[in-house]
Parts: structure tokens; sequence; C-alpha cells
């Protein structure tokens, strides 16, 4: 009798216990959803405080922009307005009858073709365009950040590990600057960004299996602009190839990936080539590398170059440890100091070309942690070894 009752009190205990941790998660679960609806709501706010390139990115993708896919008048007009704002005040009116406002196309100087999805969906969702590029926004931070807890929950990374991770990627000014600044389309590249990385990397030490997704990140990145697809071509064809070297040609996934990768790039190419009139887009020289190297330590930009390399150098330190990650973080990074990818990269953070190397930056870092964190656990039991586990996690 005593062993019945004592059965029936275990499995009321199970079942309180297991109803616990149900309400427990429902609540966490209603949390999470109530803080990023709240989040969003914050970003909408925030794109409504005003920049140039932020009313071009919601022109095309309202609704409208379903039927007429990258036409927009801002965009019209403030190309048009380009040559009268570098004319002098007496020969302005000399200029005015030959302004050439331009094909209202916005396709030869950016490919935002993603634009056209965005429509489709403002098209068939009751909310204003403005709350419909707030949510596109957070989800891509909501997946970039939460793509580097799970990778490293996954893997066995201490909870206290990573909570400092992503306490410090918050205060991060770089990328809270960038991602809280000016609203534009390459915004929506860190959360795939992020994961591509993360994907490519767990393809070579973990499983073939995600070789879908890793397509999938890749068109997603390709879709969003140029830029996307310059990201996208060096990760699916520079990082895949560095990991997995002649396994790329023998593997039937790794294949399907390369092959993928290379069609990215060859629409990038021929964009580049046939499509794109924007004249401060790619411009390359050693002149210019020169001139942007100089103005890194220039009187104007030395204090944003300061903060950069201050803030940065944990995570870079990380990316150390990310092994040939690092090779493509480097390659990432050279966009934005030896090239010119839209003529307003050195301006400051809360310009949207930062985008084309913090996801990149974010991801080795998680890499590298990984790695530093097994690295320390193959080292033994000796002291110096637990001290430096104890900053790791």
């Amino acid at each position: 009798m005593y062993q019945q009752q004592s059965k029936v009190s275990q499995a009321a205990n199970l079942f309180l216990r297991k109803t616990w941790i149900h309400k427990y998660r429902m609540l966490a679960f209603g949390l999470g959803v109530w803080f990023f609806l709240r989040f969003v709501a914050a970003y909408a706010y925030r794109l409504q405080l005003g920049y140039t390139d932020t009313a071009g990115f919601l022109e095309l993708i309202d609704r409208k922009g379903l039927f007429q896919p990258l036409r927009g008048d801002y965009f019209r007009s403030a190309r048009g307005l380009v040559p009268l704002i570098n004319t002098g005040p007496e020969k302005i009116c000399s200029v005015i009858p030959f302004t050439n406002f331009g094909d209202p196309s916005f396709f030869g100087i950016h490919p935002y073709l993603i634009a056209t999805p965005i429509s489709a969906i403002s098209w068939l969702l009751p909310f204003s365009t403005v709350y419909i590029a707030a949510l596109f926004l957070a989800v891509s931070v909501v997946l970039g950040l939460g793509s580097v807890c799970l990778f490293l929950k996954k893997l066995a990374i201490s909870r206290l590990t990573i909570t400092f991770l992503t306490i410090s990627l918050l205060a991060y000014p770089v990328l809270v600057q960038s991602l809280g600044g000016q609203a534009y389309f390459d915004r929506l590249m860190f959360g795939p960004g992020i994961l591509l990385v993360l994907l490519v990397w767990w393809s070579k030490y973990r499983s073939l299996s995600v070789w879908k997704w890793i397509c999938l990140c890749g068109v997603v990145l390709a879709l969003i602009s140029e830029r996307g697809a310059a990201l996208a071509s060096l990760l699916m064809i520079g990082y895949l190839l560095l990991l997995h070297g002649k396994a790329c040609f023998r593997s039937p996934e790794l294949r399907r990936v390369l092959v993928l990768g290379l069609a990215i790039f060859g629409y990038l190419a021929t964009w580049a080539l046939r499509w794109q009139a924007y004249d401060s887009y790619g411009q390359i020289s050693f002149t210019l590398m020169r001139s942007r190297a100089a103005d890194l330590f220039s009187d104007s930009l030395f204090p944003m170059t300061k903060v950069f390399l201050l803030t940065s150098l944990g995570f870079f330190i990380l990316s150390l440890f990310a092994g040939r990650a690092f090779l493509i973080l480097l390659i990432s990074m050279a966009s934005n100091l030896l090239i010119s990818v839209g003529g307003a990269e050195l301006t400051g953070f809360g310009t949207h070309y930062h985008q084309t190397y913090l996801p990149v930056v974010i991801a080795t870092a998680a890499i590298g942690l990984l790695n530093l964190d097994q690295w320390l656990r193959g080292m033994g039991t000796n002291q110096p070894a637990k001290l430096l586990r104890l900053f790791v996690g």
C-alpha cells in the first residue's frame, strides 16, 4: 500500500513538474513575442525619424512596388538633383533645362530584387509600409543573434558564456549604430549573412545535411542587393573551398552549393559589367586605396577609427581562433577599406555599408569562441587551464 502511495506521489510530482515546465515555457514564449513586437514598434518609430535613402527604401517596398518593381519617384528625383547640387549658383540656371532625371527604374543603381516579394507581403498584410519594413529588419536582427546563440548552445557552450557574448554584441557600438542607423536594404543582410557563415562551417564539422539551407541563405542574400550577392559568393565559393578543398568536387551536395555560388557570382558580374551605372560604385585603384588608408588616421576620421579598433578588438581576437574563417573576415572588410561600394563607407557607423562585414565579424567570433573553448577543454586539469576556462565558460 505504501509502495502504491509512493508511486502515486511520484507520478503526481512528475505531472506537476512537467506542468510547471510547460507553463514556464509558455510564459517565456509569450514574453519573447511581446518583446519582439515592442522591438518592431520601436524600429518603426526609428524609421520615421528621417534618413534620405530610407525614403527610397520605403517607396520601393510599398504596395505599388508589386506592380511597378524597382521604380520610385524619390530616387529618380534625387539622381536628377545631383548635378544641380554640384553646380555653382552662377551656372545653375543654365543647367536646369538639361537636367536629366533619368529612368525611374533603380536596377541600374542597385539590384534590390527583394523589394518585390516584400511589396507582395505589404500588399497582403494590413500594416503600414513603415511597420512592414521594421518587421523585416527586426526579423533579420533576431535571426542573426538567435543563430549565434543556438549555434553555441548546440555545441555545448555554457549559458553564461553565451549570455556574456550576447551582452557584448548588444553593447558593440559599431553594430548598434549600424543596425539603429539608416534603414536600408543592406540591413537585411545581417541575419542571413551570420547564418550562412555558421552553416558553411557546420557542413564541414558536423553535417552536410544543411546544404539546402546554405543555398537558401545565399539566394536571399543575392536578392537583397549586389553587396549581398558579393557576400554570398565569397562564402559559398571562397569559404566553402577553404574548408572542404577537393571534397567540393566529389560531394554532390557541395557541388550544388558551389554551382549556385558561381551562378550568384555570375549574376553579380553581369549586373556590374552590363547594367550598373552608378559613378560611386566599384571604383578601385592604388590611389584610392592609399587615400582610404590615410583618411582612416586623418583628424576627421581618427576618432571613428579609434572607436572601431578598440571596440572591435575583442571580436577580432576571438576571430583569430576561427581558423580559415579569419581570412574570409579580412576579405569582407577589404570592400569598405580598399574599394568604393557606394561612396559613403567611411562617413560613420550609422550607414548601411557596414553590413558587408559585420555578419562575418560576429559569426567568426562565435566560431573562434567555440574553438577556443574546445582547445581549453583539451588542455587538461592544470590550474592555468582552469583559470582560463573560468573566463570562457
